[in-house]
């Protein structure tokens, strides 16, 4: 029995956490921009994506399925290019005034998902049989490859969100009441993909495919 959430649900409150976070601190600065960036890749592009393989997962190999792939791959690529530029944003931020560097829990896991962020895309592409480098791989290997890409990235995922509130809880920018919504709505978009991501994409993948 298909238990996920509606999409409009999840969407919705993606897209509520999403937002909220640049609404409060963009302000044309760089701290502004690493907010916003981190948040538009972590929890908008790489959100949407996951919902996406959990659609695709289920399918039978087809062009349905190979479009659901194809969408993901282009918004991990959006989220993978957001998160490079937010790291960038508060690296270059801490150099002007003169800040040290990977002082904080959220800077150490941050930059531990960072890493994870970065080696997740290169198993997906290996992986994924459109583009054609899954001919480079031993025979028989590609499951195994699909596998420790999907493990990778449920970890940067739901490991994402733990660094965003340690992030939003720093003392320098918690704003009281309005802070605690904008982890509300984080944890809730993400435990909604979750759900779904349970539902859908452990219970009922099925073997080969794109």
């Amino acid at each position: 029995m298909d238990s996920s959430l509606p999409s409009w649900m999840v969407h919705s409150c993606i897209g509520v956490a999403a937002l909220t976070i640049p609404m409060v601190y963009f302000d044309g600065q760089l701290f502004g921009y690493h907010t916003t960036l981190m948040s538009a890749g972590y929890i908008l592009c790489m959100g949407e994506g996951v919902l996406l393989a959990s659609k695709a997962v289920v399918l039978p190999a087809g062009e349905d399925r190979l479009r659901l792939l194809k969408k993901h791959m282009y918004l991990q690529v959006a989220a993978w290019a957001a998160i490079v530029g937010g790291f960038y944003a508060i690296y270059h931020n801490k150099d002007i005034h003169g800040k040290p560097h990977f002082t904080s829990y959220h800077s150490w896991l941050g930059v531990l998902t960072l890493i994870t962020t970065f080696l997740t895309p290169v198993t997906g592409a290996l992986g994924f049989k459109y583009l054609g480098l899954m001919n480079y791989l031993p025979p028989g290997s590609g499951d195994v490859v699909k596998a420790i890409h999907r493990k990778q990235g449920s970890v940067v995922y739901f490991g994402s969100l733990f660094v965003i509130l340690l992030g939003l809880y720093t003392p320098g920018i918690n704003k009281g009441m309005l802070t605690y919504f904008m982890m509300a709505s984080a944890t809730a978009a993400t435990c909604m993909i979750l759900h779904n991501y349970i539902n859908k994409y452990d219970k009922q993948s099925l073997p080969g495919g794109p």
